[in-house]
């Protein structure tokens, strides 16, 4: 009889979700990889690349590893909201919240 040999299937470590958030406004293109959506959003307005004038519509793509979710804004709702991230920071929070919540709700 011959001997058999089995193999045991290692077991890989599960991998952290990564988060990514691209928004594209005008001429600027900001990406950004981060473990949640919120990191990704703080880094955007701490960017140089923040626009404080917004001419054309903004194109948010946003999601994790499985999912993907994109927004398209126009300028006056784009305008309105960096200006609210400029005067309160916390609305970027705020911000990241509700992307969160979209990519969820799916």
């Amino acid at each position: 009889m011959k001997k058999t040999k089995t193999k045991e299937k290692k077991e890989l470590p599960p991998k952290n979700e990564k988060c990514f958030f691209c928004i594209k406004v005008d001429d600027i293109v900001f990406e950004k990889k981060a473990k949640t959506l919120k990191e990704a959003v703080d880094a955007f307005v701490a960017s140089p690349k923040f626009p404080y004038g917004v001419k054309t519509k903004v194109i948010i793509k946003f999601g994790n590893d499985k999912d993907e979710k994109i927004e398209v804004w126009g300028a006056v709702r784009a305008r309105r909201i960096f200006s609210q991230i400029k005067l309160k920071p916390y609305s970027a929070e705020l911000l990241a919240e509700r992307l969160t919540s979209r990519l969820a709700n799916q």
